[in-house]
């Protein structure tokens, strides 16, 4: 068997969505409740500094620290597609505070990602608690 060079993609639509596609597994869409700036880039080594070669594409795998930490806003890809996403939230939480960030993986085609979001998230709770207390031993 050779190695299948099909790879999977991202896209920002919009303020509040990133589109995944994969070969195999198809179309979901990656819905935030809160508006984001979505930085995507085209996951690829970086040469440049530890081999001393030529990056082949100028988005390299570092992009998100160069992004958010060093403030370099061209290392993502403006066209906002590629291979590796992170949607980036500048909060200002006070101490002791609390700020709750909600995301739904959903089909491509949801109008309404939220509506019945806390039915669903409490009932996955339930799904992990009820998961973990068959599998942890008893103090």
């Amino acid at each position: 068997m050779g190695r299948d060079e099909r790879k999977p993609s991202l896209a920002r639509g919009g303020t509040r969505r990133l589109q995944a596609t994969h070969h195999e597994a198809g179309r979901v869409l990656a819905a935030l409740a809160t508006a984001i700036r979505a930085a995507v880039h085209r996951k690829r080594e970086q040469c440049a500094a530890p081999l001393g070669q030529p990056n082949a594409s100028p988005y390299v795998k570092d992009a998100f620290h160069s992004y958010v930490v060093e403030g370099q806003g061209g290392a993502v890809n403006p066209a906002r597609m590629g291979t590796k996403a992170a949607a980036h939230y500048r909060l200002d939480v006070p101490a002791g505070g609390a700020y709750t960030v909600r995301l739904r993986l959903a089909a491509p085609r949801l109008d309404k990602p939220f509506d019945g979001f806390e039915t669903v998230f409490k009932s996955r709770l339930a799904d992990a608690d009820e998961f973990y207390a068959r599998i942890t031993p008893a103090r």
